[in-house]
């Protein structure tokens, strides 16, 4: 069984076999050229689906850097570590859509912070429910509902409020008849003073 792998760019692959019982579970550890540590996988019992793989910290002087990686046996990820702590977790939960998965995100000390479940693409968000990060304070969003070009088309808030586009344009159209109320009012104004024998208030109001 190969044990060791040389590349031309001068990295390497060293492989351990380390179950005796099933003689095709198997790791690989690769390293650059310096011979640092970038990365380990170890594989199912096939020797070849991915199972667990951490990886090196490439930049850990930013926040939020992925460190692990687990997968199922179809080979789908299900779980990601993060540099920070945090830890989201993948669920498929269609069996007849292999591809209809949700995520899980979860902070340092493991508290829920949020879960998105997609459309059939895996990527385009579906729906999303957040935690209420003000209990004591009205007006966080809870949950939100996204069309397949990935809009927002309902939010819900902690109160129990609800939001959609047409709500927005409903405001919109409000404020735009409130603006042409104003106006309205102004060229009323006007007309009084210049259309009806009115005199125009004076610059001087002593002089008029």
């Amino acid at each position: 069984r190969m044990d060791r792998k040389d590349l031309d760019t001068g990295g390497r692959i060293y492989t351990e076999y380390w179950n005796e019982s099933d003689p095709e579970k198997k790791q690989d550890m690769f390293f650059d050229p310096s011979l640092a540590w970038q990365k380990t996988i170890e594989y199912y019992g096939n020797g070849m689906t991915m199972h667990h793989q951490w990886i090196k910290d490439t930049d850990p002087g930013t926040s939020g850097g992925d460190v692990y990686y687990r997968y199922d046996s179809q080979g789908r990820m299900d779980r990601k570590d993060l540099d920070t702590g945090g830890r989201i977790y993948t669920e498929y939960w269609n069996e007849s859509d292999p591809e209809k998965k949700q995520d899980m995100f979860f902070d340092p000390s493991l508290a829920w912070q949020k879960t998105i479940e997609y459309y059939s693409n895996g990527t385009t968000m579906h729906y999303q429910w957040f935690k209420d990060e003000n209990p004591e304070q009205d007006g966080d969003t809870v949950f939100e509902e996204y069309n397949t070009s990935g809009d927002c088309i309902l939010r819900r808030y902690d109160t129990g409020d609800t939001w959609t586009p047409g709500d927005a344009q409903a405001q919109a159209v409000e404020l735009n008849d409130d603006a042409l109320a104003m106006n309205d009012i102004q060229a009323q104004k006007v007309g009084i003073f210049n259309g009806t024998g009115m005199a125009e208030p004076s610059a001087d109001p002593f002089t008029g």
